[in-house]
């Protein structure tokens, strides 16, 4: 505690100042504190449009190395088809007896909670960090027309940093819909109490 104001010392929080804020500013800002402050976000120098100071037009990845990898292939030893994508918005595809994959690495900003929103057809799996979370798959020869899953991760705490996402599908025969899209909730952005999903913001998108 400042003794002279009272108050907690810069980037403590809570009414006894004993909690401190892990938000990472930017280079723009510095960490809000005090008795009454949440201990989610900044103070903005610039890039005031957020509670991080993030200069939204820049993108973590190089060019050449930013987006989602898709693949498509009937044995793990060959790529029948590959495309880089910008983002994880919905995708549809067409094709017969393979196995699809979307990779991408996703960079997360700040520690937070996030929650992911996979909708698909046919059903898909999603694997983070190289764990499944969530989602199971058809049959790989299946020949029926498939309605839409919608599968929705727990809420789970991420650290600052990059994480592994790939979803998985086994689309069947192309003679009907194939699509996949993935969506998030960033809870801190929204000072944990986001309104729904929203696209993945592709600045935040890339691959090795």
């Amino acid at each position: 505690m400042d003794c002279y104001t009272e108050d907690c010392l810069p980037g403590y929080y809570t009414d006894t100042c004993s909690q401190y804020n892990d938000a990472y500013c930017n280079e723009h800002g510095s960490l809000e504190y005090g008795r009454e402050s949440d201990g989610l976000g900044c103070t903005c120098n610039s890039f005031s449009d957020n509670i991080f100071c993030e200069d939204t037009s820049q993108y973590v990845f190089p060019e050449g190395k930013r987006g989602v990898v898709y693949t498509s292939y009937y044995n793990d030893s060959t790529t029948d088809s590959y495309q880089v994508y910008e983002d994880f918005s919905m995708k549809e595809f067409s094709e017969s007896y393979s196995t699809i994959e979307l990779n991408s690495i996703l960079y997360v900003p700040q520690n937070t909670d996030l929650q992911f929103q996979l909708k698909s057809i046919p059903k898909a799996e999603l694997y983070i960090d190289g764990n499944l979370v969530v989602g199971s798959l058809d049959d790989r020869f299946d020949c029926e027309e498939k309605g839409e899953s919608v599968v929705t991760t727990p809420r789970q705490y991420f650290t600052r940093g990059n994480h592994y996402i790939k979803i998985k599908l086994l689309p069947g025969c192309a003679m009907y819909n194939q699509c996949i899209s993935l969506k998030w909730k960033f809870y801190r952005w929204y000072r944990n109490n986001p309104s729904d999903f929203e696209d993945i913001p592709a600045r935040y998108l890339g691959f090795n």
